[in-house]
């Protein structure tokens, strides 16, 4: 949209970012042609997906990032009651994120591939230790 290709510093990838976000005001169907598309919809399910493998490698048990999204999930479902589902259909087709049942269920899609630890299996760490015991000697 700017013909930008290249950049060098932080300064001009600042200036860049900014010639693009004046190109999108002026250009409004080119926000929504991005948004019919998905691409940052992409961009947020690839994310999830390094937070699963990076919460796995680390040791940590990566079904609390699921269990996340369906509580919030429950929450926007109690919050909207009968316009949830409407809610859901427009977020897919207009919506920046993936609605929240397609992130839970990438995760559950995820886990078939790793050796999943116990449902309530919980990783214990010397260092995670530490530092709770020097956060609690903290005044408060």
């Amino acid at each position: 949209m700017t013909g930008i290709r290249k950049v060098k510093t932080a300064e001009e990838v600042e200036s860049a970012l900014a010639k693009l976000l004046a190109e999108y005001e002026k250009k409004p169907v080119a926000a929504i042609g991005e948004n019919l598309l998905g691409f940052s919809r992409f961009d947020e399910l690839e994310a999830d997906r390094a937070a699963f493998y990076n919460t796995y490698k680390a040791g940590y048990n990566p079904r609390a990032l699921a269990t996340v999204l369906k509580r919030m999930e429950r929450e926007e479902k109690e919050e909207m009651g009968k316009d949830y589902d409407w809610y859901q259909f427009i977020v897919l087709l207009f919506g920046s994120h993936p609605p929240t049942p397609q992130r839970s269920m990438a995760f559950s899609w995820e886990s078939n591939f790793v050796k999943m630890p116990p449902k309530d299996n919980s990783y214990q760490s010397a260092a995670f230790n530490a530092m709770k015991a020097r956060i609690a000697k903290l005044p408060k």
